[in-house]
């Protein structure tokens, strides 16, 4: 619909007194971090909305620092999508952090069970800070990643977090730069079962999510 920030502001006032709606949908809004700071506002202080997708806006890193507080304080959140937050644009040698900003409100955040991040570009260092946060959150059951130039620092990284944290049931890693025989010294036959690679295909390292937009065949998280 491309509300664009005068929009999704008109919906965050509207969650302050929201005492039904359980699953809000903004993908491919066209907001920007004045829309997300207003709407995290609202999810600090909303206390029934179960699932949201804020998947397919541009400023990345911004509208995740925005949330990342709401995160912390939220109570009610079950479901978080944030598919290809980022634009078309972006320089793909400047560094993003929009994986840490997320990483400090899942340290606090005890209610969250499916997080979706893939299609974001936080390669090694933000699946790094995404995994520390892991050992620190109870709650969280499935993690998507997938299409975020993952290499070997950060999967090593997260099966250490994934030895730790016995909760997290899923990470899926498909469609990065992990080869077979890495993933398999790195997670072992213990760790494999709980981390999907089946369909990435290797060696093929130009393909993105802008260009199979609105993927849907993440089989096990929910739609």
């Amino acid at each position: 619909n491309k509300i664009g920030d005068r929009g999704v502001v008109k919906i965050a006032q509207g969650l302050y007194s929201n005492q039904k709606l359980l699953d809000l949908d903004l993908e491919a809004n066209n907001y920007t971090h004045t829309g997300a700071i207003v709407l995290a506002g609202s999810l600090k202080a909303n206390s029934i909305l179960e699932r949201l997708s804020l998947s397919w806006n541009g400023d990345g890193d911004l509208v995740s620092a925005a949330v990342s507080e709401a995160l912390s304080l939220n109570k009610t959140l079950r479901i978080l999508k944030m598919r290809v937050n980022r634009s078309y644009h972006e320089d793909e040698n400047f560094p993003t952090n929009r994986a840490s900003y997320i990483a400090e409100g899942l340290k606090k955040n005890r209610t969250l069970v499916h997080l979706t991040f893939s299609g974001s570009d936080i390669r090694d260092q933000g699946a790094v800070d995404l995994a520390k946060a892991i050992r620190e959150n109870n709650s969280l059951r499935s993690l998507d990643l997938t299409w975020n130039k993952i290499k070997t620092e950060g999967a090593r990284e997260l099966a250490k977090s994934l030895k730790l944290n016995q909760g997290l049931a899923r990470v899926d890693l498909r469609e990065n730069p992990i080869t077979e025989q890495q993933a398999k010294k790195i997670f072992g036959s213990d760790l494999g079962e709980r981390v999907n690679l089946s369909s990435y295909h290797f060696g093929v390292l130009d393909s993105h999510p802008f260009t199979h937009k609105r993927r849907r065949d993440y089989h096990f998280f929910p739609n």
